[in-house]
């Protein structure tokens, strides 16, 4: 039943410090809120039209469907990766998704909407009002300790991201190109 639930995206975004090493984007003020700490936004009815689809760096509907799922069109699954670029846009300023992929997807079993969540490696130097970077292994120790609320589908990326040590080896066992 397309287009009766709010589909979603979740930017995990990383980067590699030369101080810290791999780094993950996310809501300082996480203690305050559950759910998905990372940058995010609705999958909107703009996103699925020809103009925004243009952003996707030549994937397909047939392709992002693979990824996303084949109990969703091709188009609304090429919905997806046009909201990863305007979500991402609108955060960092940053449009270019070359080094970005599939990650996960997940669905809420309350409303059926769906969340994908894409991995995007941006330099060290780009930063988002309102967000602040740090090892996922810290983000896991804060939520251990109490001082962090995460929902599952956060929990779970972060956990992934704790077994590599770069971007690149992230990367290259992630995005499909």
């Amino acid at each position: 039943m397309e287009g009766l639930t709010a589909d979603r995206v979740a930017l995990v975004c990383v980067r590699d410090s030369r101080r810290f090493g791999l780094q993950v984007l996310l809501r300082p003020d996480a203690a305050k809120r559950t759910g998905v700490l990372f940058l995010e936004g609705e999958v909107e009815d703009r996103d699925r039209v020809a103009a925004a689809l243009g952003h996707c760096h030549g994937r397909t509907g047939n392709e992002a469907q693979r990824f996303l799922g084949h109990d969703m069109s091709p188009k609304r699954a090429l919905g997806f990766w046009a909201a990863s670029v305007r979500v991402l846009a609108t955060a960092t300023g940053v449009c270019d998704l070359s080094r970005s992929g599939f990650f996960s997807r997940w669905v809420d079993p309350d409303s059926g909407g769906v969340t994908g969540f894409f991995l995007v490696h941006l330099p060290e130097t780009v930063d988002a009002d309102g967000f602040a970077w740090q090892a996922p292994e810290t983000a896991l120790l804060r939520w251990r300790d109490g001082g962090l609320s995460l929902d599952f589908p956060t929990f779970a990326c972060l956990r992934i991201l704790t077994d590599f040590s770069s971007c690149d080896s992230l990367l290259s066992e992630y995005v499909f190109t």
